[in-house]
């Protein structure tokens, strides 16, 4: 019985898969923009859109003329002697004016298809990654758009959605100009003939149109899927060190072929279902022709038509019919095409709520650094129902450090994230000098704002090449510019050092440099611009002790004439902040120096003296909080109290 029910409830699940994929397609064609729409995007291409119509309608009409002229090389068999040279002489010339016109229709329609669409594809590109680098956290927090999600996209989208724009107008173009001078030929040498083979087209249609939906199905099943591994395969091999250490090589390859699985057995249906459709469309065609056939001797019987119309007749429909074949293959392409428009024109009209890349807002000439969070409730977009920050109200004085403890997940990173103006509170305000952050400038903002965090991200470039990251992009920089902060951030002697010093490749994720030399080196990013605020995300929490030495140093001298907010779990790295602030469930409990919060005996006593271990020193210990609270993780939700050793910082 439990068998029996589980397989239908998979049988159930697959059905609601299916019917929620069809409800999607739908939805995505209903909401794609139309042609004219998406023709709009090719505008400037509109000159080699215009030579590649001028091309299809020069082979547009090349194949009637074709059947015309292939109608008359057969009757010239039947003559002998001079008679049939002369004709035969004339008629080879008039295929070589046929050939001549073709290259020129062919040269003219492929030039201007080819360089239309790579045009538009390399603009759709750009345009879409410009959306994508506008649009605020929020976007990226939603599982569709992870970054192997967009990454695919931005593979195949662009070059997909070439199909729904101008460059496809000639194809069709190209069909009708044949399908209308192919009719017009039938119709003009043998009319009944025309009428009886015309009247086959719509049993050929459907045998057509049956086998390219099997095809179509099985498209659409692939697309998907393939989506959901690029994306399970994108974020393997970015963390292949931690697969690796965590020996789940077998997770992330059985992950990957489920994702194909499905699809694959699709394909094997769908495979054997083609054959049959596309087997029974191609027998029409030949039904079609043997019926073209008996009927035509029987109007030559009766002296109603020549052979030489009967095959004019019969191959100008044919090469017609071809034409439209070609341009009802081009559907399905289509669809995937409009659908791929769409989300690249619904991405560009997008208006994040906060564009990273706006031009609106203030931009103050100079900044004092003073920061204030005035009763800040925030909850993430993607969990509204669990509430991070409660009513949070907290001052940062200009010129001072303040130190943000507490347990992993009561609230402190999203205080940064909301510094950083990465996020807007739920309810209050995130101040600069007494200005809401709403108000000012997103981009003026982030450049008097610069964080090193416990991971420092690093790009596959030089060293000096990832400390000018640091810069405004307009900045002019000098090397003694990229020096001067590498020096106090403790790194130019290690860089100079080097065989390629500054120019020395960090390789991909800074690979090539050690955890210390990492964090010095964007330590290095973020002085470089002189900020006013610096934001320490747990910047040496993965050090080991010398290299956090080194880098501590540093990061001393950097917070001097600074606002600097750090977050921290060691006490050495706390202790001589101007202040230190607990926080507990997204809420303050206590705030003040070191000794006074150790003289009050409250929650950070409990941190300090918990963290105290036989034979060590205090300063060295991480801060830790008593094992019977409630801890808040980052995913905003709540879990149950530690029962084994207290949880740290």
């Amino acid at each position: 019985m439990p068998r029996r029910f589980s397989g239908a409830s998979t049988a159930s699940a697959t059905r609601r898969d299916k019917e929620a994929e069809k409800a999607e397609q739908k939805a995505l064609l209903a909401k794609a923009p139309g042609f004219f729409d998406i023709l709009k995007m090719n505008s400037p291409e509109a000159g080699y859109i215009a030579l590649a119509c001028i091309g299809a309608l020069l082979n547009g009409g090349g194949m009637p003329i074709f059947a015309v002229f292939f109608a008359e090389v057969i009757a010239v068999f039947s003559k002998v002697g001079d008679a049939m040279l002369q004709e035969a002489t004339f008629w080879a010339l008039m295929f070589l004016v046929l050939g001549g016109a073709q290259l020129l229709g062919n040269l003219f329609m492929n030039i201007g298809l080819g360089v239309a669409g790579e045009r538009l594809t390399r603009r759709l590109r750009t345009m879409y990654f410009a959306a994508v680098l506008r649009q605020d956290m929020s976007y990226f927090d939603n599982p569709d758009n992870s970054v192997g999600a967009v990454t695919t996209r931005l593979a195949n989208d662009a070059s997909n959605a070439k199909g729904a724009s101008g460059v496809r107008l000639a194809m069709p173009l190209q069909a009708l100009f044949g399908v209308c001078l192919g009719l017009g030929i039938a119709l003009y040498y043998g009319w009944m003939l025309a009428l009886m083979i015309v009247g086959c087209v719509p049993f050929m249609a459907v045998a057509g149109f049956i086998h390219m939906a099997f095809q179509t199905k099985s498209q659409k099943a692939t697309d998907k899927s393939s989506e959901m591994a690029g994306q399970t395969a994108a974020e393997a091999i970015e963390n292949l060190p931690t697969v690796q250490s965590l020996c789940r090589e077998p997770t992330f390859f059985k992950r990957y072929c489920d994702y194909l699985a499905g699809p694959y057995r699709k394909r094997l249906v769908g495979s054997v279902l083609s054959g049959v459709t596309y087997g029974f469309s191609e027998a029409m065609v030949f039904f079609m022709y043997a019926a073209a056939f008996r009927f035509g001797a029987y109007l030559v019987g009766i002296d109603k038509m020549t052979p030489s119309n009967v095959f004019k007749v019969f191959f100008a429909i044919t090469f017609a019919g071809l034409m439209v074949g070609q341009t009802f293959s081009l559907i399905p392409d289509y669809a995937k095409a409009r659908i791929s428009a769409g989300y690249i024109l619904q991405l560009v009209a997008k208006q994040p709520l906060i564009d990273n890349l706006s031009n609106e807002g203030r931009r103050p000439d100079s900044v004092r650094g003073e920061i204030a969070l005035e009763g800040v409730q925030f909850t993430y977009p993607q969990r509204p129902g669990v509430e991070v920050l409660h009513g949070l109200s907290l001052s940062f004085p200009a010129g001072q450090t303040v130190a943000l403890v507490g347990v992993s997940g009561c609230g402190k990173s999203t205080v940064m994230a909301l510094l950083q103006r990465f996020y807007d509170p739920s309810n209050g305000r995130v101040t600069l000098d007494g200005a809401d952050l709403r108000d000012l400038n997103v981009s003026w903002l982030r450049r008097n704002i610069r964080v090193v965090s416990q991971e420092p991200v690093l790009f596959a470039r030089s060293i000096e090449a990832n400390i000018v990251y640091g810069l405004d992009s307009q900045q002019f920089v000098t090397h003694e510019t990229v020096e001067a902060a590498a020096k106090q951030s403790n790194i130019h002697d290690f860089v100079s050092g080097l065989p390629s010093g500054y120019a020395t490749e960090v390789g991909e994720k800074g690979a090539q440099l050690s955890g210390g030399q990492k964090q010095r080196v964007a330590l290095a990013r973020a002085l470089v611009n002189r900020p006013k605020i610096l934001l320490l995300d747990e910047a040496t929490s993965a050090l080991d002790t010398e290299s956090e030495a080194v880098v501590q140093a540093a990061l001393e001298e950097a917070r001097q004439g600074r606002t600097c907010i750090l977050i921290a779990h060691r006490l050495s790295t706390v202790q001589n902040a101007d202040r230190i602030v607990v926080i507990e469930q997204g809420q303050v409990v206590e705030q003040g120096t070191h000794a006074e919060l150790m003289r009050l005996g409250g929650a950070y006593y409990a941190l300090a003296s918990g963290a105290k271990k036989p034979g060590a020193a205090a300063a060295d210990a991480p801060l830790v909080l008593d094992a019977n609270a409630v801890v808040v993780n980052d995913n905003n939700n709540a879990t149950p109290p530690p029962v084994d050793p207290p949880v740290h910082a």
